[in-house]
């Protein structure tokens, strides 16, 4: 299946109201990635829409797209450290 970005951010909700929910979503994942660390799994979520990976959290898999609805591109890094090494992850998606 392919998603199509700008249609799916179009059909994303984002009322008046819950203008700072993107923040909200940013900060909140930023609190999984601390508690969860970064590991494959989450990096394949962050690339998977409306993804279920987080759902026992209450997590729906749509807040990038709630971000690209408030800016036109977002970036997220993250690092962690597993078995002595360390990593880097960064992800960035462009609204065209």
């Amino acid at each position: 299946m392919n998603i199509n970005l700008a249609g799916r951010v179009q059909n994303t909700h984002l009322p008046y109201q819950s203008a700072l929910l993107p923040l909200l979503e940013a900060i909140i994942n930023a609190i999984h990635a601390i508690e969860e660390s970064v590991l494959p799994q989450t990096h394949k979520s962050f690339q998977t829409s409306d993804s279920s990976f987080k759902r026992a959290k209450g997590a729906k898999g749509i807040g990038r797209f709630v971000w690209l609805k408030a800016f036109k591109n977002i970036e997220v890094e993250s690092q962690f450290q597993e078995n002595g090494r360390y990593f880097a992850l960064r992800g960035v998606l462009i609204l065209c």
